[in-house]
């Protein structure tokens, strides 16, 4: 959850963070008494609030937040349900933080399963889960597996263009691009921490390049597509005395 209003001033950012902790659990009182603990919506609130203890940087409160969370779900949905897999996802993040690197693979094993069994390995957002067992095996130093892992998940972002970018709309495109330059912005931070020699890091670096060039390809043929069927003769000028 992004906190929005924040501050650069850490005595500004800790009273923000501070007056919203005491909103949240005033929701999360309101909610226990009017809807009950099994209910959605304070599933949902009792996340947003691991999420801000998380920001909070106390991560033992999160870690019980998270985990009452899970419960909670796991009830209402059972155990295999998608409202699951973002906090598996975030608890092992957590236990990244806090480097008990056992705990983080265990609950990014059960996001990924979860995920796959649900979704098979088609869903746009499987590969950020991925990337939290690429780091856990980046962080235990198991490079080999850590390349792995960042393999698998750039060549199921090429897949995803191939099948499915010309279906997206506008909104879903910009969402995959922030996905996929977050993803790639984590490879290339592996290969520099690393300094991994094996020439399949190099093939995949360029092949992320190519990658790249082709997603502005077909953004720059798709706008110049819209601009020629507007009919708008100014724009259509415009367009060709910009080119």
């Amino acid at each position: 959850m992004q906190m929005g209003g924040s501050t650069s001033n850490p005595s500004d950012q800790k009273l923000y963070w501070d007056q919203a902790e005491i909103f949240m659990k005033k929701v999360l009182s309101i909610d226990s008494a009017t809807i009950g603990l099994e209910h959605p919506d304070f599933v949902i609130h009792l996340n947003n609030l691991a999420e801000l203890s998380r920001n909070q940087n106390n991560p033992d409160k999160a870690e019980k937040y998270y985990l009452k969370t899970i419960a909670l779900t796991e009830k209402l949905y059972g155990k295999d349900n998608l409202n699951t897999v973002s906090t598996l996802n975030n608890l092992a993040l957590l236990y990244l933080g806090k480097m008990n690197l056992e705990k983080a693979e265990e609950y990014a094993r059960k996001a990924t399963e979860i995920d796959s069994k649900l979704f098979g390995e088609d869903r746009m957002t499987i590969p950020r889960v991925w990337s939290t067992l690429a780091y856990i095996e980046q962080q235990k130093g198991n490079y080999e597996k850590a390349q792995q892992w960042h393999q698998k998940i750039l060549k199921k972002e090429f897949e995803i263009v191939e099948k499915n970018f010309s279906f997206l709309s506008e909104e879903e495109k910009a969402q995959f691009i922030e996905d996929f330059t977050w993803l790639r912005n984590n490879y290339f931070h592996f290969l520099i921490e690393s300094k991994y020699p094996n020439p399949k890091s190099a093939e995949l670096a360029y092949a992320i390049s190519v990658f790249e060039k082709g997603l502005l390809l077909r953004s720059t043929q798709e706008m110049k597509r819209q601009v020629a069927n507007s009919g708008n003769k100014d724009l259509i000028a415009k367009y060709d005395h910009w080119l």
